[in-house]
Order: C-alpha cells, then sequence, then structure tokens
C-alpha cells in the first residue's frame, strides 16, 4: 500500500513522510479514526514507506510489502478459535485470511434484519483464481459458514469487488472472464445470494476496454467506479492508477424511487425551486447588486436564526400561543428554508446531467423582497440574492458547471440565465411595512414567506442560426507499439460544419512532449484543415494518453483530440 493510493488526506501523507525523511520517527505511532476513514491502509502505507524508501532494493520491498509478506512486517488483530485452530488462537495462524481480508475487497451489507460479509478469495476449492463468496455475520468477529457463489458467478478467472444492493437483489462484481469490454467489466447479477442469475455486463459507459471495478450506486441513479481508462488523470500503465469515476445509471438499472429525467420538460416537473433569506440578505444596508457570497453561505447564517426568530415571533404571548409561535417557526425553517436547499440539491445534479449531454440550457430566475424597503432598493437585494445562487453554481463541486456558464465546455453545453429580480412582492396583509415592527415584519412566518427567489423554468436555449462548428471524424488516434525515444507525428482533420468561417485561436497541448502545427487561416463552412500533432517521447514508458484541446470561435468552442500509444523500452 502507497500513500499515493490512499484518497485525500494529503496532510497527514506529508507530515508521516517528513517526519520520517527528517529521522523523527517515533517508536510507536497509533492511528485512530472513524470507519471508513482509511485508517489501517494509512498505517500499512506508512510501515511500507518506513521499509522500503530507505531499502537498498526497493522494488523487491515494495512486492513483498503489497503482499503483505514482508518479513519485518506484522500483524497483530483479534482471533478466536474456530474447526482449525483448537486452542492457542494467535495472530499468525490466521495471516492467510487476513491477507484475503485486505487485499480481497470485502463488503457488509443487510439484508431482511441479517448481516453479511461479501468478500474474494483465492482459497481452495474454489472454481477459478478469485472466486466470490459470502457468510453471514454471528458477532462482530465471527461468521458463519463460509459459502461460494457457484458456477453461475464465479469463472476459473478472478470475480472482485462484490457489492450487493438489497434495494435491488442484485450482486454487481467485475470480471475478466464473462462477455467483456476488455480487462475487468462490471457485471450484475439478480436474485438472492443463494440463486443468483447469469451474470449480465453492464454495457458502455460503465464498462469499457479498460479495468472498471468498484462498482457502487446511489439513490440518484448515480453509479460510481474505479477505471485507469482514457481519460484517467493518472496515465501510467494498464494495471497502475485508477481514478474514481460517476456514471448515469441507464433506467432500467436505476432504483424504483429513483428520479427520471428524459428531456427538458421532465426536469420543469420538479420546478419551482423556491430559496428563502433572512431580512436584507445578502449584503445587507448596500445597494450592490452583485454579491460574493454563496447561497449556502446565506443559508447557514439564516438557518443559525432560528432561535432569535421563535423568541422574536413569541415575545410578549402567554405560554399557549408562544408555544404554537415558536412551532409555528419551526415548521416554516423545517418545510420551506431547509427543504429549499435539498430541492436545489437534487436540481443542481439533474441540471449537470442535462449539461453533459451537451444541452444548452436558460434558467429562469426570480427574486422577491418583502415591503419593508422601497421598490428601486428592493430590485437590488432581490438582484444580489440572485447572484448568490448562481455563485453557488460557480462554486459547486470546485467549478462544474464554470465550463458551460463560460460557453467552453467541449461537448457544446451552455448555461445561462434569465434574471428578473422584482421590487416588493405581492404581500399578505400579515406582513407589515413598519420599520419598528419588526416581529411582523422581520419575523414572522409570513414575511419570511416574502424573502426568496426562484428557480421558474427551464428552457432549451437558442443559438444564433450562423456559427461555425468544429468537428473531427476521427478525435482519437492510436500509435500503437513504439520505442521509447521515438518522435510520432500524426494528422488530424478538422472541418467546419457550421455557416460561418472558423477561425482556430490556439491549440493547447497537455505536456512539452507533444508540439501543433496548423494554419491559421480562417476555415470556410464545408471546408476542412490539418492540425499536425507530433509527440516526444522521451523519458516514456508503458500506456500513454496525449490530448490537446482545439479553441476555436465555434460551437461547440473546443474540441478535444487524443493520442495513444504503447511506449517500450528502448
Amino acid at each position: 500500500m502507497l500513500f499515493n493510493q490512499i484518497i485525500g488526506q494529503e496532510h497527514i501523507k506529508k507530515h508521516l513522510q517528513k517526519s520520517a525523511e527528517n529521522g523523527r520517527v517515533p517508536h510507536a505511532q497509533l492511528f485512530v479514526g472513524k470507519e471508513g476513514c482509511g485508517s489501517l491502509p494509512m498505517a500499512i502505507a506508512y510501515a511500507q514507506f518506513l521499509l522500503c524508501n530507505f531499502s537498498e532494493d526497493a522494488g523487491a520491498c515494495n512486492i513483498k510489502c503489497n503482499k503483505l509478506q514482508h518479513p519485518d512486517l506484522h500483524f497483530a488483530f483479534p482471533v478466536t478459535t474456530n474447526d482449525s485452530v483448537k486452542k492457542h488462537a494467535v495472530s499468525d495462524l490466521f495471516l492467510e485470511d487476513w491477507r484475503d481480508f485486505i487485499a480481497t475487497q470485502p463488503f457488509f451489507f443487510e439484508l431482511n434484519e441479517k448481516e453479511y460479509l461479501l468478500f474474494s478469495s483465492n482459497r481452495p476449492g474454489g472454481q477459478g483464481k478469485l472466486d466470490l463468496y459470502y457468510a453471514p455475520l454471528q458477532t462482530e468477529s465471527q461468521t458463519g459458514e463460509v459459502i461460494n457463489l457457484g458456477k453461475q458467478v464465479n469463472s476459473p478467472d478472478d470475480e472482485v469487488t462484490p457489492y450487493y444492493d438489497s434495494n435491488l437483489n442484485t450482486l454487481f462484481f467485475s470480471s475478466k472472464w464473462h462477455k467483456n469490454l476488455g480487462g475487468f467489466d462490471v457485471f450484475k447479477s439478480i436474485g438472492p445470494l443463494d440463486k443468483l442469475g447469469q451474470p449480465i455486463n453492464m454495457g458502455q459507459p460503465i464498462n469499457s476496454s479498460w479495468n472498471d471495478f468498484y462498482f457502487s450506486a446511489d439513490h440518484n441513479g448515480q453509479g460510481f467506479l474505479t477505471s485507469n481508462r482514457i481519460g484517467s488523470i493518472f496515465e501510467k500503465g494498464p494495471t497502475c492508477c485508477n481514478d474514481i469515476w460517476s456514471v448515469l445509471l441507464p433506467t432500467e438499472q436505476r432504483k424504483t424511487d429513483e428520479i427520471v429525467i428524459e428531456t427538458l420538460a421532465d426536469l420543469n416537473k420538479y420546478l419551482p425551486v423556491t430559496l428563502y433569506f433572512h431580512n436584507d440578505c445578502p449584503n445587507p444596508r448596500t445597494t450592490d447588486t452583485t454579491t460574493a457570497l454563496n447561497y449556502i453561505t446565506t443559508y447557514n447564517d439564516y438557518h443559525d436564526l432560528m432561535p432569535t426568530y421563535k423568541f422574536e415571533y413569541s415575545a410578549g404571548l402567554n405560554e399557549e400561543k408562544s408555544i404554537e409561535a415558536q412551532l409555528d417557526i419551526e415548521d416554516f425553517f423545517n418545510d420551506f428554508v431547509d427543504q429549499g436547499v435539498k430541492d436545489l440539491a437534487l436540481f443542481t445534479k439533474l441540471l449537470l446531467t442535462e449539461l453533459e449531454k451537451g444541452q444548452n440550457i436558460k434558467l429562469t430566475i426570480k427574486g422577491f423582497a418583502s415591503p419593508l424597503a422601497k421598490t428601486d432598493y428592493n430590485v437590488k437585494l432581490t438582484g444580489r440574492r440572485i447572484t448568490s445562487l448562481m455563485n453557488y453554481l460557480r462554486e459547486y463541486n470546485t467549478g462544474e458547471f464554470n465550463e458551460y456558464i463560460d460557453a467552453t465546455a467541449e461537448n457544446g453545453g451552455t448555461l445561462s440565465f434569465n434574471k428578473i429580480p422584482f421590487g416588493e412582492y405581492t404581500a399578505s396583509n400579515l406582513v407589515s411595512d413598519n420599520v419598528n415592527d419588526q416581529k411582523n415584519s422581520v419575523y414572522s412566518r409570513a414575511a419570511g414567506l416574502e424573502r426568496k427567489i426562484e428557480i421558474q423554468s427551464i428552457t432549451q436555449a437558442k443559438r444564433d442560426s450562423v456559427y461555425a462548428e468544429i468537428s473531427c471524424s476521427q478525435a482519437l488516434y492510436d500509435f500503437g507499439s513504439i520505442t521509447e525515444g521515438d518522435k510520432v507525428s500524426h494528422e488530424f482533420v478538422i472541418y467546419n460544419s457550421g455557416t460561418k468561417p472558423l477561425e482556430i485561436e490556439k491549440v493547447v497541448t497537455r505536456c512539452g512532449c507533444s508540439v501543433a502545427e496548423y494554419d491559421q487561416k480562417p476555415i470556410a463552412p464545408g471546408a476542412s484543415t490539418k492540425i499536425k500533432i507530433t509527440v516526444d517521447t522521451k523519458g516514456m514508458i508503458g500506456k500513454q494518453v496525449k490530448s490537446v484541446t482545439v479553441v476555436a470561435n465555434s460551437f461547440p468552442r473546443n474540441k478535444r483530440l487524443v493520442l495513444t500509444s504503447e511506449v517500450l523500452k528502448k
């Protein structure tokens, strides 16, 4: 286990490495954390770093550690007697089971109020190499009978990374044997564990011609897996350095209670999304029309004020009326303020999915305000509120929407906004415009319902009838096997499929090893040009994936070109 195989926790990894390199290694080190946080892999990685980083033969050392068989790597864990170990149970007698546990991806799940362990193992008596097994959990440290999932699932080759969805009554796993697209593919087998059906390949986009495993799914039609497919950040070799990927599950593979979006009209069914604000927020007592605040920041501040709202709205009332008033405020925050954030989270995920299909989307957002201030002030206030939502989209998942908002996405997808800031909203008679009556102008449920913005509709954005369109019939080229140090070139043919001249603004390469050559003259509608990419393979070994991005005055604005090769040692 290497530090770079552990997701996140960069500060801890750097601290451990730096302290070891500086000779500050304590006689004992305790790794403590919640289940699933990675404390065990971190401890193993630290031990391997201490053993191998300063070893004269680091390669051999790492191989031994990866197999958990290094003579100086010891494990102590809770054990008990069983049929094989009648007495004097010690950790050393269970090392093979421990290595299986660490190396073969155990999965725990609950079914019919019973807990089960699923895992992969190459123990004797299997169908081939690594087989899938399950066992009921009897205690925290003991299982019942270990049962092979049988010939229906297991093959002469490897089956790994099992995941059982008890809602769907379906086993998901990865295999290299069953009919696949290449490497490990994700399969599903429907039924109870003792009567599983024939494995079914999950197909594209879940599977690729590379290794795809560790599949799981959430309740929103989203699947997750690891893969070293083309496009991975760490492109080092056919068996190295898998990235985490997300995919939208096909409709038939989603859970029955999940939302299915087929068209923009379907997405409109989940509107309006209504978001609420504290009085005069964000940026109170200003005439700004924009804000730097993210809506979630304003929501958190607003939610923290709920005790103040309960106190102010119930002030001066008798005990019974006071309790009713406080419950009224609690209901408002739970049913409206908090629900708005939940609706926003769901809508945002679905919106991103549509944009990833290359859709051109326009959102209509209206802003409302209570009548406490004048209309012109409220127009600016609601403008700030709309901006806070746009900031939320800008910052979502470290900027996933930005390429669509900026119209630079390679797939041509765009996101634009129709902003409608209102002044005074049509307030009920219960909402006061008296600044001295804060109970009814600020802290009442009725006043709170006036201070909001709404995503009211989502429509297909129109694009100009005259535009340049960049296309390439073969955007991926494979050089095959080449020798380290070779300089290889390929010419991509770029077409203008639009109705006005195409102008290539620049060709962006991802590393200094790639050079692009192209004609900067405008390309007439229906015409083509060539872009020559030369790759210097000096210092490269193994599977290589290089890409360049063509930026033009086109729709879409960017076009990605990919070059692959297998570089052999000279």
